[in-house]
């Protein structure tokens, strides 16, 4: 098991606010031997925000740059085009046939950025939807069923001096591998699952995350926790948002903290888990309710 340490999205500098702490580095757990090693420290990374791993190949999306290695961990080398940058990684998601995908930029400005390599390649190039103006944060999924079918939560640029940024800016699909993009949603004050309000949490609250059976279904967390399913017969990225569980903290079945950072499958089962502020949320009776899921955890 490999895991990035530190907060670049929390709402603190450097991560060290209240919602965030400073990065030590990136570890690995052997479970044969119940051993914890340090590969690299923060002095390489920075805080790191993703971490993907292909047999002995490991991609780490950081505060200093999106980074590679080869070896399972023995050294890393920057990316080039990170390199020529300068900016940090926000996300790294791998296809099942090797296909690379990373986000870079800050979530203060609206230029974030979207790279690929193929498979088996070494080369990246930008797959950026220019189209979408305002760029700040922005998250990946993969179809795990499908390597075509990709898909991007975009929230607008947030700033320290305002409070009316962050909201959701698009959410983009692909069904060739970003040569193309549709715009499957714009943020509206009528549809932003990003925002409380006119505040928008997508700088700090944002992830998207492909069905692990179904191409052309995913979810979308952020404020609130939406999913995403095509219409059949329609043209590609025509499709409906069905809202998953409330927010509003009352005792009912349906019930998912605010703040959506991560969500996970079980797909033997086909239940999932959904990180959030107030803890971890398990999915029951065929995604139909939802249990909190926090023993032993201080929440």
């Amino acid at each position: 098991v490999y895991f990035g340490t530190g907060e670049t999205f929390g709402r603190g500098l450097d991560g060290a606010g209240s919602s965030g702490f400073p990065g030590t580095g990136l570890y690995r757990f052997n479970s044969s031997s119940s051993s914890m090693s340090l590969l690299a420290d923060s002095s390489v990374f920075g805080n790191i925000n993703e971490v993907a791993v292909s047999s002995g190949t490991i991609y780490v999306a950081g505060q200093k740059g999106f980074f590679i290695s080869t070896n399972a961990g023995s050294t890393f080398s920057e990316e080039a085009l990170s390199v020529t940058s300068g900016l940090p990684a926000m996300d790294v998601k791998l296809a099942g046939n090797g296909d690379v995908y990373y986000s870079a930029g800050v979530k203060s400005a609206s230029t974030s950025a979207v790279y690929y390599s193929a498979g088996g390649s070494s080369t990246y190039s930008s797959i950026t939807p220019t189209v979408i103006a305002n760029r700040g944060r922005i998250e990946i999924a993969v179809s795990p069923v499908d390597p075509n079918y990709v898909y991007l939560s975009i929230a607008k640029m947030k700033t320290t001096t305002t409070t009316t940024n962050g909201g959701l800016s698009a959410v983009m699909g692909s069904n060739d591998k970003g040569v193309t993009w549709k715009t499957i949603s714009l943020g509206t004050a009528q549809f932003d699952p990003l925002s409380v309000g006119t505040k928008g949490n997508g700088d700090f609250a944002n992830t998207i995350v492909a069905h692990p059976s179904v191409k052309d279904v995913f979810y979308l967390g952020g404020d609130v926790f939406y999913g995403w399913d095509q219409l059949e017969s329609n043209p590609f990225g025509q499709g409906n948002w069905f809202q998953i569980g409330i927010n509003i903290p009352i005792p009912v079945a349906f019930y998912i903290h605010s703040g959506v950072h991560d969500v996970k499958f079980n797909t033997g089962n086909g239940s999932m888990y959904i990180a959030t502020d107030g803890g971890i949320y398990k999915s029951v009776s065929s995604n139909n309710g939802f249990l909190p899921y926090n023993k032993g955890l201080n929440i």
